[in-house]
């Protein structure tokens, strides 16, 4: 019961820290008023709310707490692929070369959090769109299919951000 109590203090600290962090960026002032005021706020706000965005039956403290380093990495890798898949699309356009299908890939994530990033990455990236989540498979729309075979297309649309989000979250 003990180790229940000090995850939940875990997850509402951390959450309190976020929420803190926010307030000081969206009110750009730091006065001790404004201070204050974002740290009561956002320490009840944590408190009452943490249930909400830290489901404790699926979050481990690794799920809470995820690799920082990695995290950067991804988002990374994420901007660098919105560059290229920007730059695909603008080509597909000009030479009018699409060939749009909705392909079926399967993912070896086990998490919900993990299934939505990885879902979320894939339609941050311009060309792609997550239609559904079912189980461990996405449903992707993709408006230049290369190929229709569901392990060669997860390939070529998950790209690293699947072994990156495992490592992070799972």
């Amino acid at each position: 019961m003990k180790i229940l109590k000090q995850i939940k203090l875990m997850k509402v600290l951390i959450l309190w820290l976020i929420l803190s962090i926010f307030w000081i960026i969206l009110t750009g002032s730091l006065t001790l008023n404004n201070l204050l005021i974002g740290l009561i706020l956002s320490y009840f706000v944590s408190l009452f709310s943490y249930p909400i965005f830290l489901n404790q039956f699926e979050n481990t403290p690794k799920q809470i707490l995820p690799r920082l380093d990695l995290l950067l990495l991804i988002l990374i890798i994420l901007f660098v692929r919105m560059f290229l898949s920007s730059i695909d699309i603008i080509i597909g356009i000009v030479k009018n070369d699409f060939n749009p299908k909705i392909v079926r890939i399967r993912t070896s994530l086990q998490t919900g959090n993990g299934l939505v990033m990885l879902a979320n990455f894939i339609t941050l990236t311009p060309g792609t769109l997550t239609i559904d989540i079912h189980q461990h498979y996405l449903y992707i729309h993709w408006i230049k299919c290369h190929t229709e075979h569901s392990i060669k297309a997860g390939d070529l649309i998950k790209g690293n951000f699947e072994y990156l989000i495992k490592r992070i979250f799972e």
